[in-house]
């Protein structure tokens, strides 16, 4: 399975989307400043995962979030709640 990801800063409120085969171990790897980008911004918190079999699609969907603001506005209004937006 490959895993699509969100992870929001309970420091700064980022928002992070990433892709992995083991959630906990790059849960753990953005936590501990691993990536150039997540450092600044730790502690880190996993808001959201959607599983796939086939990696091409968990990269697709990844691109995708990343890319086209749209698709992101949506994902961010249909966790308004968990992201603490009311």
């Amino acid at each position: 399975m490959r895993y699509v990801y969100v992870l929001r800063s309970v420091k700064s409120k980022t928002l992070y989307v990433g892709s992995t085969d083991n959630v906990a171990r790059r849960i753990r790897e953005h936590n501990e400043g691993f990536s150039k980008f997540t450092r600044r911004h730790v502690p880190w918190q996993c808001v959201y995962l959607e599983g796939y079999a086939a990696p091409e699609d968990a990269y697709e969907r990844e691109s995708q979030l990343k890319r086209f603001q749209n698709s992101f506005t949506q994902l961010k209004r249909r966790l308004r709640h968990t992201l603490g937006g009311g």
